[in-house]
């Protein structure tokens, strides 16, 4: 059985649109232009958070 390795999914991706916005440990964060689902906690915004 074959598995692909995280490179071929990050070139998938890249090829959609995707891409690496940053790296934390061995996970490869990526981003896509108008779609915000991941932010790194130094530009996290945390005015507009509720406590």
């Amino acid at each position: 059985m074959f598995r692909a390795s995280g490179d071929l999914h990050i070139a998938a991706l890249k090829r959609t649109g995707w891409i690496i916005n940053h790296i934390e440990g061995g996970h490869s964060i990526l981003m896509k232009e108008g779609i915000r689902l991941h932010q790194k906690k130094e530009n996290y915004d945390f005015s507009s958070s509720k406590s």
